[in-house]
């Protein structure tokens, strides 16, 4: 695999790994963590462990379980692993009784130890899918789920705010002060759209968006995914990124 250390692409050989990993996302130390979405609990009790962590040399330094159905896989700068997950990992499959990810979204610590869940406020339902995750800095994360699909924001002294969105289904959004750029929703799949965020907990619809390539084709179908500002769509092997900030 080719990553980026220090702004200059390197390739990491991970040799004799069989796993069908789905995320890759940075640790502290010049480490990588790989994780696997499923993972199974077997009737002995023992379990698949569907994380692991590796060195520069492509070594195995340590691996651990986050559980089955994940959605989104996201990580600090100190070394915080925020793990979202989807129906199968809330309500269990795969052998899971009692799944791991019952809240819907844990904190873990860079060697697998759980640092913190969702617990939602007063007026919002518990998650049920976790459609999208933006970990926008080391202080904030944000998350978006159904069944009500509220905008939640979540920092790292436990102040939970949120807000009523009137867009349902997006798969992934970017955000930067009060705008938030959600792409697609249940009948707009490939549409882009911009919101300001009141104090009152509601959402200002501010305009709608398509994205091109380069050559100017409408990005159609291209797979989501975010990170503080930045809106990520993928299509093939060609990666295309939003700024919302250039859109207020």
């Amino acid at each position: 695999m080719v990553v980026r250390w220090n702004d200059a692409p390197e390739c990491v050989n991970v040799v004799g790994e069989r796993w069908n990993f789905h995320t890759i996302q940075p640790l502290p130390d010049d480490e990588l963590l790989l994780v696997c979405c499923r993972c199974r609990k077997y009737a002995d009790g023992t379990h698949d462990r569907n994380a692991r962590v590796y060195d520069r040399a492509g070594t195995l330094r340590r691996e651990f379980l986050l559980g089955d159905g994940i959605s989104r896989v996201q990580t600090t700068s100190d070394g915080q692993i925020w793990v979202s997950y989807f129906d199968e990992g809330v309500f269990g499959n795969f052998g899971w009784t009692e799944p791991v990810g019952t809240a819907g979204l844990l904190c873990w610590d860079a060697h697998g130890r759980r640092l913190s869940e969702y617990h939602p406020p007063a007026g919002l339902d518990s998650i049920c899918d976790c459609y999208a995750l933006n970990v926008a800095s080391d202080d904030e994360t944000w998350l978006y789920y159904y069944t009500e699909f509220p905008l939640v924001r979540v920092r790292r002294d436990g102040e939970i705010k949120a807000w009523r969105c009137p867009l349902g289904g997006s798969d992934g959004f970017a955000i930067h002060g009060n705008y938030v750029l959600f792409r697609g929703g249940y009948r707009r799949h490939d549409d882009c759209q911009l919101f300001h965020l009141n104090d009152d907990g509601s959402m200002k619809p501010l305009g709608s968006y398509s994205f091109a390539d380069e050559s100017g084709r409408s990005l159609q179908g291209a797979r989501a995914f975010s990170r503080g500002p930045f809106l990520y769509l993928s299509e093939g092997s060609a990666c295309f990124r939003a700024d919302v900030r250039e859109l207020v």
